[in-house]
């Protein structure tokens, strides 16, 4: 063969060969049906096998391949057989079998092979959209392999299909081989890729359809849909698998209105010679509408008839929604399907079975039939995978407990409580349910370990000059273990620092006090915060600490936590001190009492969920008289899952907060009144604004005893593992205002803008902002264009 080409020589050169067998078996395939009463003799034996053209490849290996033994007779059957064993083998180029010393001891076969070459070296040329690691990756073929065409052919099919994956419809890919120049024997094979202009999605458009508007069918698509500029999320490259997915989803949304028997029929791509786009018809066969005549249900004893009914969410007399019914029985997103009914009270075995009887043309009878099992217990609850966490700071967090019935609402509780906890890669933690027997399973955690410690540093620049916290928390900290960890305990130190403000705190929590759902909190702190009053400088320095418990009381349901933090500072002033002053100096004890709800399935980036907390604060027994209420609330809702980590999310934000003095106004420190502006970091007590500067937003004649804020943001994840990583865009608005009379909900500071947000272990958070302010800072300012940064938790 040309020493360049690689082509298929899968010729079996074996004409002249049967004709030696046809020869020799002459007088055996003479017999006839009737066989030896002919008189014929009877076909030669095999008295000996021999092979040639051998290099690497053992004799008795040929000979075991063919299926020809010595004492076999001849038949042209038995030749052809043998040569295609060995073809099949795709270690030969040519296989060729002669008969030669034909004796009364029968004739001598010898099987003539050429063997192909071994590889050498392996090469890719012209992979430009693809680098060297990923297109090695795709090869079948490897040097020191045996230089088939066959994995030539596979190396060439995968090469072209990433490309089609990746947009390139039109790729080529040819394959050379030449003597190798370094080792005797071998060649080098040289893959050369055309790639081709990238493809991107053009026009849709449909044919035969009557009932829905090509814009309906379009809007049923998810993935092949021309790119508007901006859908930064979407994809504009061409994938002919998700065309078919496509196909999939339009069938659907035509079964789901009542069309059981539209179908898309064909599809047809071409390339518009001006824009270079794929433009994509398809045409589809709707059928006629049907109806839901009846629906019945059979073989249920553990529900009763209405409330599956209920579950299944069809309408006798309506348009029959096929995708819906099959839905609300097996699995539909909202977790209200009868599968999940079932597997939360224990029935594993669970088997529905869904059959239509078309009535007419326009109706159809629907029969539910269940086969409901056994119920089901848990006998073990396994932890594998965790290496630095202990078991026990695991099982704690568990809803699923040996003995309990099995549930799957349970585990999925239970799989996102761990994922806060942020121990684990939210995106590896998975169950495994393995059965016993017909009542009995064993349940397994698997979980992932990643960096839950964290270095806490942040920067940040403010009207008042440069602040920024240093610090560290241990998250999974061992009281008992200190070198070690893993029990759940939480360790931290901050010092914060700048121009006018310097603080040092240390802290310790036990979540559960003696392996019960019970915090115990303690913090010792010290701030020194310095300003100036008509260019005389004063310093006000708070000493203290705090001790908190809480408790998750599981109700009104098992979202809930209650705690209560008791304060005691001493707070003083020095130096030429305001005469307006809202602080002199006193101590302050007071009571805080929070209850959250939080439902919530990531800590960095919720995709569903609400969380709410209600603090109130009460100080009444040492010099300083207030009372302090804030409200917060969040709330989560996905609105496109584009991947299984990228998601478009909803989040929304509002938050309250009001202070009440029922004593003199000059033993209240300022850290209890509110700040807004800027970013948290910018100063003490701030709530954050973007787009405006730090804390000039409020009145300055005397404290922020109110606030209200309220954020709309729309976050995408670009990445979950194993570096977090989303976009956003928001809009906020807040105010902050010295008395409750004079609160006015239209008088709020607004802006929007777009944000990044990176978690970095062991740093923390990263966070950029750059928004536009709308409105006018307390100096007459307007925000305008403002950048923010964020560095650490």
């Amino acid at each position: 063969m040309p020493s360049n080409a690689v082509h298929n020589p899968r010729r079996i050169r074996i004409a002249s060969a049967l004709l030696v067998m046809l020869a020799l078996a002459a007088p055996a395939l003479a017999q006839g049906p009737t066989g030896p009463a002919t008189g014929a003799p009877p076909a030669p034996r095999i008295r000996e096998l021999r092979v040639e053209g051998t290099t690497s490849a053992s004799p008795s290996a040929v000979i075991n391949f063919s299926g020809l033994r010595v004492g076999d007779p001849v038949t042209s059957d038995g030749v052809a057989r043998a040569i295609r064993n060995l073809m099949e083998r795709r270690l030969f180029s040519d296989v060729k079998v002669f008969a030669e010393g034909q004796t009364a001891d029968g004739v001598a076969i010898v099987i003539a092979v050429r063997e192909y070459p071994r590889v050498g070296r392996v090469t890719f040329n012209g992979h430009d959209e693809l680098d060297d690691k990923e297109i090695t990756a795709l090869a079948t073929i490897r040097p020191g392999d045996i230089a088939s065409p066959y994995e030539f052919d596979r190396t060439r099919a995968r090469v072209k299909a990433k490309y089609a994956e990746e947009g390139y419809l039109f790729s080529n890919v040819t394959a050379t081989q030449r003597p190798s120049e370094t080792d005797t024997g071998r060649v080098d094979v040289t893959f050369t890729i055309e790639e081709g202009p990238e493809v991107s999605i053009g026009e849709i458009t449909f044919s035969g359809n009557r009932e829905f508007s090509e814009g309906d069918l379009e809007s049923a698509m998810d993935d092949v849909k021309e790119k508007q500029w901006w859908q930064i999320w979407r994809s504009s490259k061409f994938d002919r698998a998700k065309l078919a997915e496509d196909r999939k989803r339009i069938e659907d949304f035509y079964h789901s209105q009542g069309f059981i028997d539209a179908e898309v029929i064909s599809d047809s791509i071409w390339i518009d010679p001006v824009s270079g786009k794929a433009n994509v018809h398809m045409a589809v066969s709707e059928g006629g509408r049907v109806y839901l005549r009846s629906l019945a249900v059979s073989g249920n004893t553990v529900y009763e008839t209405p409330m599956i009914r209920q579950r299944l969410g069809v309408e006798e007399g309506a348009p029959y929604n096929q995708v819906q019914l099959n839905a609300n029985v097996e699995a539909n997103a909202e977790g209200t399907d009868l599968r999940s009914l079932y597997l939360d009270n224990g029935y594993l075995t669970f088997r529905p079975e869904l059959v239509e009887r078309r009535v007419t043309p326009d109706s159809v009878d629907v029969i539910l039939r269940i086969t409901e099992g056994q119920q089901a217990s848990i006998r073990y609850v396994n932890i594998a995978g965790n290496t630095k966490t202990k078991d026990k700071v695991i099982r704690r967090e568990l809803f699923t407990r040996p003995g309990d019935t099995f549930s799957k609402q349970a585990i999925i509780r239970s799989l996102r409580t761990l994922a806060n906890l942020n121990y684990f890669n939210p995106e590896r933690l998975q169950p495994d349910v393995q059965p016993v027997d017909a009542t009995t399973v064993d349940v397994t955690y698997v979980v992932e370990e990643r960096p839950s410690d964290t270095f806490n540093a942040s920067v940040g620049f403010s009207s008042q000059g440069l602040t920024g916290v240093l610090g560290v928390s241990f998250n999974n900290f061992s009281l008992l273990e200190p070198l070690s960890g893993g029990g759940g305990q939480v360790l931290n130190f901050n010092w914060e620092f700048g121009s006018y403000v310097s603080t040092f705190s240390l802290g310790f929590t036990e979540p559960w006090l003696f392996d019960e759902p019970i915090t115990l909190g303690a913090n010792i702190y010290y701030r020194n915060l310095e300003s100036v009053y008509n260019g005389e400088p004063y310093d006000i320095r708070t000493a203290g600490g705090s001790l908190t418990n809480g408790w998750r009381p599981r109700w009104p349901d098992d979202y809930f936590r209650l705690d209560l933090t008791n304060r005691v500072l001493h707070n003083e002033i020095s130096g030429e001190a305001p005469s307006n002053s809202s602080f002199r100096q006193g101590s302050e004890i007071s009571h805080t009492l929070t209850v959250a709800r939080s439902s919530l399935d990531n800590p960095f980036f919720a995709t569903v969920g609400s969380r709410f907390v209600f603090a109130n604060t009460v100080a009444a027994l040492g010099d300083a008289k207030f009372t302090k209420h804030e409200l917060n609330f969040d709330f989560y809702s996905p609105l496109a899952q584009v991947t299984e980590q990228n998601s478009l999310v909803f989040y929304l934000n509002n938050e309250y907060g009001i202070v009440n003095d029922f004593g003199a106004l000059d033993r209240i420190a300022p850290t209890t009144f509110y700040n807004m502006g800027g970013t948290v970091i910018a100063g003490v007590n701030t709530i954050q604004l973007r787009g405006y500067r730090d804390n000039l937003i409020g009145p300055r004649s005397e404290p922020g005893r109110v606030y209200a804020k309220t954020t709309a943001e729309l976050r995408f994840g670009l990445a979950m593992n194993p570096i977090p990583i989303y976009v956003l865009g928001f809009a906020e608005a807040g105010n902050v205002w010295g008395r409750f009379s004079e609160v006015n909900p239209f008088d709020l500071k607004r802006s929007v803008g777009l944000g990044l947000r990176v978690m970095v272990p062991p740093i923390g958070l990263l966070g950029f902002d750059y928004g536009y302010g709308f409105d006018y800072d307390v100096e007459g300012v307007k925000g305008g264009w403002r950048f923010h940064f964020q560095f650490g938790r």
